[in-house]
């Protein structure tokens, strides 16, 4: 592909000229052939622009459907805490006196915190669930032993799926009904976020399968692959609740327009101002991270600006200029949604190619500290 075509209502290359040329040198490097990105400030949209290719044959569109992955993952976390709001439970309740088939294997002590902070110890049990059923998902969690040495709540590693499993299967147990629904009814729709799915019905699969973005896996020799599960359309179907939302990245960034605004959506509040202050306040403070390899401040759910301004590239950080108060959540190798409340900004990108860690952390850090300049953000 000689030149991208692109499908833009903010003029972004001129609005945009520092984050334009790092998308650019990104699609010549081969690291990408398409995209989406989203801003806004204090609610109003500043940038809404989509490139390139969403698979080979068509277009990437402003309303193409985009996976997000792990930037999914505070769409449950809210979910989780609507329960804790209401008094079913607590943040210190242990795992297991909500589902009792967890209790054992040294996982008693574990609690729902410790599952949003990734400070419970189920590292050796996050394997990739991609094909198994939800029960065969929740079986093979309740019987994984903490991690030997581990201590929960006092030692840190991110976990992509085991724990979000456990997430999704404590809403589902205190509300009645399915996560899906759940999610979609609860938090979801009260946000606006009506094209947005975590466990698409097979029937929206196919009615959207010319929206839906094929994500790639771009090797170190260059080479542009359909990711191996995530390349098909019908994986999105599988509910994972810490890796398979998908939907316009507009809407990610709706998410986060809606914790600026104290958790209220465009359809409804989610949380109350408190319960967002509470979800985006370090919850875990300059633990070394097992996953990444290096200190990262947590929240509920979601990773929170180091309290000392960045220089060098961090895993899924927002980059350079973000103030302390910063908080969001990447998605593995391809895109990023977050927050800064002291500039009422929200971003929300999407690049589908996944480049490896090294580069990607590049990649998203010039990114997004571009984004900061290009808003004379500082």
């Amino acid at each position: 592909m000689s030149e991208m075509v692109m499908d833009d209502g903010f003029d972004f290359p001129r609005a945009f000229p520092r984050a334009w040329e790092v998308i650019q040198t990104g699609f010549r490097a081969g690291l990408h052939c398409g995209g989406q990105v989203y801003a806004s400030m204090r609610g109003k949209p500043v940038a809404h622009f989509a490139f390139g290719l969403a698979d080979e044959d068509k277009p990437m569109r402003r309303d193409s459907l985009a996976p997000w992955l792990s930037a999914g993952k505070p769409l449950t976390a809210v979910a989780v805490l609507q329960r804790v709001a209401r008094g079913e439970v607590g943040l210190d309740t242990a795992v297991w006196e909500i589902i009792p088939e967890f209790a054992g294997g040294g996982r008693d002590e574990i609690t729902v915190r410790h599952l949003l902070t990734h400070t419970a110890g189920l590292l050796s049990a996050d394997r990739f669930y991609s094909q198994r059923s939800w029960e065969e998902n929740l079986a093979q969690v309740c019987q994984s032993a903490v991690d030997p040495g581990w201590e929960p709540g006092r030692m840190a590693g991110y976990q992509i799926s085991a724990t979000w499993i456990l997430l999704g299967e404590i809403v589902q147990r205190l509300s009645g009904a399915a996560f899906p629904q759940y999610l979609s009814k609860q938090v979801l729709e009260p946000l606006g976020m009506q094209d947005t799915w975590v466990g698409m019905p097979l029937e929206a699969v196919s009615r959207n399968r010319d929206r839906m973005v094929r994500l790639r896996v771009v090797t170190e020799s260059g080479r542009s692959l359909p990711h191996p599960f995530f390349g098909v359309p019908e994986s999105f179907a599988h509910c994972l609740p810490g890796a398979s939302a998908i939907g316009p990245i507009r809407e990610l960034g709706r998410f986060y327009e809606a914790m600026l605004a104290g958790g209220q959506g465009t359809a409804g509040r989610v949380l109350s101002a408190d319960w967002v202050k509470e979800m985006t306040s370090r919850q875990r403070t300059g633990m070394v991270d097992r996953t990444f390899q290096h200190p990262i401040d947590w929240g509920l759910g979601l990773i929170v600006n180091f309290a000392e301004p960045n220089t060098e590239p961090v895993a899924y950080g927002f980059g350079a200029l973000a103030s302390p108060r910063a908080f969001g959540h990447g998605g593995a190798q391809s895109g990023i949604g977050f927050a800064d409340p002291t500039h009422g900004l929200a971003v929300a990108w999407h690049l589908n190619g996944q480049c490896g860690e090294a580069r990607h952390r590049r990649r998203n850090w010039e990114l997004n500290t571009a984004i900061y300049q290009d808003l004379s953000l500082s």
